[in-house]
């Protein structure tokens, strides 16, 4: 259990989950709708977070938790590679992040947890 708990945190860690969570939060909400948009990024980004950690656990032998995401994300070099990418290319840009980046970035993490299905 305790092995699971660090692979999910680890993970986190290593998509930039934290960071689209937090930017999440910070959108600026006017109205229903948007607020009805936000939770549903939140919710995608948790799902999505919890599909890489079951996906990671379900594809290594590593209990070690930096190894194994390393390991992991070695033997997913270009998919992996792509949904870190978007992450990073986001988080580089001057303007603040806002629901269409943050969508394009979570679809891609999403994609990601569900290959492994």
């Amino acid at each position: 259990m305790a092995v699971a708990a660090q692979i999910y945190f680890k993970v986190g860690t290593e998509f930039g989950l934290d960071w689209l969570r937090d930017r999440t939060e910070d959108l600026a909400i006017q109205g229903h709708w948007q607020a009805v948009a936000r939770n549903s990024l939140r919710e995608t980004l948790y799902d999505a977070h919890r599909g890489l950690a079951e996906r990671l656990l379900r594809e290594t032998r590593e209990r070690e938790p930096a190894k194994a995401v390393e390991g992991w994300r070695a033997k997913q070099a270009a998919t992996a590679g792509h949904a870190r990418g978007i992450v990073e290319d986001i988080r580089s840009q001057p303007a603040t992040a806002d629901f269409a980046s943050l969508s394009v970035a979570l679809q891609a993490l999403r994609r990601l947890a569900d290959a492994g299905r």
